[in-house]
Order: structure tokens, then C-alpha cells, then sequence
């Protein structure tokens, strides 16, 4: 019975690093979610509005168009839409996007516009202004949102788990073979009469 141990265990380890491909996914999707749901806003009236950063890091400002037919794209950058950051009165450096993140999620849509980190908790306050002639974010045409990155830790996830649903039957399919393989040498020793 021992022999074959192998070829039960195969599809069950297969089938464990499905479900465990399948987890990661799903809680990747999930935090995803979750994160942009958190993203503190405010709306554009051409005030400045503030935000309340609980942790010290790295954080991004996005643009949330009222308009669900807007296409989310460069167009808010070029012309620009320009962001300024202030802890208390001091002007906190801000990056633009380097590729495009945008995210449609619970009826929410928005488009990466900055990022920049803060030093310390606190409050921050964001002043928005468009280029002249600008369209979108500067004329007070939607929302502001503030929040922690939402690339990396998907893209980690899903690349994670993905990993792993493409490694289980090749696991499981292994180990049948390594136990087939063993078994085989195994019947022949056993069939070789001894000399």
C-alpha cells in the first residue's frame, strides 16, 4: 500500500495548491477592493480639501470623474491637472504616474494623477487647479481621492497565485510519475531472481 501513497498524495497536493492559487487571488481582489473603498475624498469646489494620513509611507492621489463616460486616461495630465500637498504649510514634493493606473471598482472609477509620501501622520491638505483650458479634474467635475497605492499588492497576488495554479498539476503530475517510476524499479527488482 505504501507504494502507491504517491499516486494519492499527488491530487491532493494538486489540489491544495489550487485552492491555494485560488486564496491568494481572491484575497488579492478583495484587499484590492477594500483599498480603494478606504481612499479618504473630497470633493472639487475649488477649495482645498484635507486629509487625514494615519501612517507615514508612500500615498496616491487620484481623480473620480462624476461623468461615467469619460475615458480614463492621459487625458487628465496632459494638459495637466497639478496637485499640491502640504503638511501643515510645508510644500510636500509630489511624482506624477509614470504608466497609467486606473481602477472601476463598486461603482467607483477613478485614474491615478500623483503620488508623494508623507514624512509623518497628520493632515494634509491638497489644492487642485487644472492648466488653463484644462478639462476635468480642476473644473470641479468630480472627486479627489487619497490613498495608499493599488498596484503592487494586486499585481503581487494575482502573480502569486497564478504561480500557483499553474504549478499544481505540474506538482501533482511529478510526483504520479516519480511514484510510477519507483514502483516500476521496484516490480523489477522484485521479477530479477537473485543470483
Amino acid at each position: 500500500m505504501r507504494s502507491v501513497a504517491g499516486y494519492v498524495l499527488a491530487p491532493i497536493l494538486a489540489l491544495l495548491l489550487l485552492g491555494g492559487g485560488i486564496a491568494l487571488i481572491v484575497v488579492g481582489v478583495t484587499s484590492y477592493n477594500d483599498r480603494i473603498e478606504d481612499f479618504q475624498r473630497f470633493e472639487l469646489q475649488g477649495v482645498p480639501g484635507a486629509v487625514e494620513l494615519d501612517d507615514p509611507g508612500g500615498y496616491s492621489v487620484y481623480f473620480e470623474p462624476d461623468d461615467d463616460t469619460l475615458d480614463l486616461s492621459f487625458a487628465y495630465r496632459d494638459p495637466p491637472v497639478l496637485v499640491q500637498v502640504f503638511d501643515d504649510d510645508e510644500r510636500v514634493d509630489v511624482e506624477e504616474y509614470d504608466s497609467e493606473v486606473t481602477y472601476e471598482v463598486s461603482g467607483r472609477r477613478g485614474v491615478g494623477l500623483y503620488t508623494f509620501s508623507a514624512d509623518e501622520p497628520g493632515t494634509y491638505t491638497i489644492t487642485v487647479a487644472g492648466a488653463s483650458g484644462g478639462v476635468g479634474a480642476a473644473e470641479g467635475l468630480g472627486d479627489i481621492a487619497v490613498g495608499r497605492g493599488i498596484g503592487t499588492r494586486l499585481a503581487g497576488s494575482l502573480v502569486a497565485g497564478i504561480s500557483l495554479l499553474a504549478l499544481a498539476p505540474l506538482v501533482g503530475a511529478l510526483l504520479a510519475i516519480a511514484t510510477f517510476l519507483r514502483r516500476s524499479r521496484a516490480r523489477r527488482r522484485e521479477a530479477t531472481p537473485a543470483s
